[in-house]
Parts: structure tokens; C-alpha cells; sequence
């Protein structure tokens, strides 16, 4: 089981971060999708619950009045990882693990397929934003 600062030290070396704080790291995907360069925000938080460590990956996709709630609730069944939710103003895409289900390698994999997936979610909306 990695701890919180196995997985900070893990994302430190792969991944640029944006922010870099005690619970919460930011960083900035990017990849190409269809010839173009698309980027895709992530946040990963470390917060305890129930005596449990635990991780949320989440990554915005669209501001929450541009998409109706019947499409919303229509993509979550249809989503192979996390579930969309609402953040303020934003929609986003958003999975929780207990590190101790997890590896380092896990996370990395939540990491990216997590916002490969916001980013397809986005992209369909015809968007680059988040």
C-alpha cells in the first residue's frame, strides 16, 4: 500500500505539476486527438474518511448549464471510469480509491485514464477549456 507521499513523490516524476500542496496536487495532461494538442487539468486530493486514506482524482469538462441533466445522467452509466458530477459551477469527472486498493502504478493509470476521459467528454462538447 503507498502512502500520500509515495504517490506526491510518484506524480512529482511523472507528470508536471501545476500546484504542489500539503493534500492537493494539479496537473496538466497533454495529448493529440485528431491532429490537434489538447490539454486536460487534474487535480488529485488525499483526504481520510472513516479511517480510511483515500484519493479523489477529478477533472473539469464543461460548465454545468451548457449540458442538461438527463445527458449528464445518461453518460454515467456509460462511463468506464468515475462518474460526473457537479463542482460549484463546473461539471467534472470524478473517481475515488482507498490507497490501500491501490499501487503506484494504479494511480497513474486513474491519473490518465481519468482525464482522457473528461477530455473525450469535453471534446464532444466541441471544447478545450478545462
Amino acid at each position: 500500500m503507498p502512502s500520500w507521499e509515495d504517490v506526491k513523490d510518484h506524480l512529482r516524476v511523472g507528470f508536471t505539476l501545476d500546484r504542489d500542496e500539503e493534500h492537493e496536487l494539479v496537473l496538466t495532461l497533454h495529448h493529440h486527438s485528431h491532429d490537434q494538442l489538447r490539454a486536460q487539468r487534474v487535480m488529485v486530493r488525499h483526504y481520510e474518511n472513516r479511517a480510511t486514506e483515500l484519493l479523489e482524482i477529478r477533472s473539469a469538462f464543461a460548465k454545468a448549464g451548457d449540458v442538461s441533466v438527463d445527458e449528464v445522467l445518461e453518460q454515467n452509466l456509460k462511463l468506464p471510469i468515475g462518474a460526473i458530477a457537479k463542482h460549484g459551477d463546473f461539471l467534472v469527472l470524478v473517481h475515488r480509491v482507498a490507497l490501500k486498493h491501490t499501487t503506484l502504478d494504479g494511480v497513474s493509470f486513474y491519473v490518465t485514464r481519468l482525464a482522457e476521459v473528461a477530455d473525450w467528454l469535453e471534446e464532444r462538447r466541441g471544447g478545450d477549456q478545462f
